[in-house]
């Protein structure tokens, strides 16, 4: 009230926005957008909506860069100016404290580099019921049941954990601990067999261990004997975790696809033999699996992705798996539904912290579906991350143990 609003107007506007303009004129001060220059205590970006398929250019590039330096509050309806439909700054993009979504959030506001530039998202009840094409992970999706009183470790899950190398010594520790720390009942860390005095001392609590034979340097090398002896008394089985990019890891990995009636996690080298041969998914089965690619693994398995989620969901359905497309904004698809997660910080873009995310997904599968096992365990992981980073005070510093010593703060909040 008493405020004095000036609108700045972009572009030749059709027939109907002409009309609004001539009655904004009759209350507001106007003027073209290449008049603006940084004034006011608040700035509101409704420039573009969603749609955009090529950088800002001419009067709105310029007044996105004015308003990049002024000192204003900023506020962005729907989407910041400058973002396309797959979450990309495609060039200068206006940068808001807050956005305002009318009725549902879009995918723009939440994947790829948008969230750099929301800030505070808020949806606005505008009495549409939009098509909702992904949900996002709240708090309210992740409650966790309470265990029973009576009820004892094979009830959570036995999970093996298979990977590591003279070269990846961290891998399949990390992923261990924390499938220990996030519930599994029993976790079994399966290294190779010349590397018994290495991981002997650096087993986690509550951990058992394993071994596959090797070449004596920590490379291993495949036996069906022991394949099937470690399929044996297994609930879940996680497999890559600095493994190698070896025909070892293939021959593995692609018989645990076809033999093992468990659940299946497929990571990091697991992932990259199974893109050379991704038919053996076709294969009958009676595993379920579950995928954890990065971004770039998953271009690796779908050369066509390029950030779109229908891609993820359609490679899901194609393949009868369940995956989450690790990124700053993860999606995550059954080839049913998709759900996207952004908890998670910058300050976790550190070796390792995809091994720690294997582990919880482990731990989940266990007692879970697949697509609730990945939504609670990206959902955690991500809060984990957040929590290190606000107790420690900077992005640099965190680690993969940080991570996963944060998870049982994650569970209780």
């Amino acid at each position: 009230k008493n405020k004095k609003v000036t609108v700045f107007y972009g572009g030749n506007p059709n027939p109907i926005n002409a009309k609004l303009l001539e009655q904004v004129k009759l209350i507001h001060e106007t003027h073209p957008l290449y008049k603006y220059n940084g004034e006011g205590a608040v700035v509101v970006d409704c420039l573009l909506g969603t749609g955009l398929n090529r950088p800002l250019s001419g009067d709105f590039a310029q007044a996105v860069r004015i308003a990049s330096y002024s000192k204003a509050k900023k506020v962005a309806v729907d989407v910041p100016s400058g973002i396309d439909d797959a979450g990309t700054s495609l060039g200068d993009t206006f940068s808001a404290d807050v956005t305002l979504v009318m009725g549902a959030v879009k995918t723009s506001d939440v994947l790829g580099d948008a969230l750099d530039f929301t800030g505070k998202i808020i949806a606005c009840d505008i009495g549409l019921c939009p098509k909702n094409p992904a949900t996002v992970i709240t708090k309210s999706d992740v409650a966790l049941e309470k265990r029973k009183r009576n009820s004892h470790k094979g009830n959570y899950g036995k999970v093996k954990i298979i990977g590591g190398s003279a070269k990846y010594v961290g891998a399949p520790l990390f992923a261990s601990a924390s499938c220990c720390m996030s519930g599994a009942g029993l976790t079994t860390m399966v290294v190779p067999s010349s590397q018994r005095i290495v991981y002997s001392q650096s087993a986690f609590d509550g951990m058992t261990l394993d071994f596959l034979p090797d070449d004596g340097d920590g490379n291993f090398v495949y036996s069906e004997v022991d394949a099937q002896r470690i399929m044996q008394n297994a609930d879940v089985i996680v497999i890559g975790p600095g493994m190698g990019n070896t025909d070892a890891t293939s021959k593995y990995v692609e018989y645990f696809i076809t033999r093992f009636d468990g659940k299946l996690v497929i990571d990091a080298d697991g992932l990259n033999v199974l893109a050379k041969n991704l038919n053996v998914l076709k294969t009958p089965r009676l595993s379920q699996i579950i995928l954890t690619p990065h971004v770039g693994e998953f271009r690796r398995l779908c050369p066509k992705y390029t950030g779109d989620m229908e891609d993820v969901k359609e490679f899901a359905k194609e393949y009868g798996v369940t995956l989450t497309v690790k990124s700053a904004t993860s999606i995550i698809s059954d080839g049913n539904e998709i759900f996207i997660n952004v908890t998670g910080t910058p300050a976790m873009s550190k070796g390792g912290s995809g091994d720690v995310l294997s582990g919880v997904v482990g731990a989940f599968f266990a007692v879970n579906m697949p697509i609730k096992a990945i939504t609670l365990a990206s959902y955690y992981f991500g809060l984990a991350g957040e929590i290190v980073e606000q107790n420690e005070g900077n992005q640099l510093s965190i680690t993969p143990m940080d991570i996963i010593s944060a998870l049982p703060t994650a569970f209780r909040e």
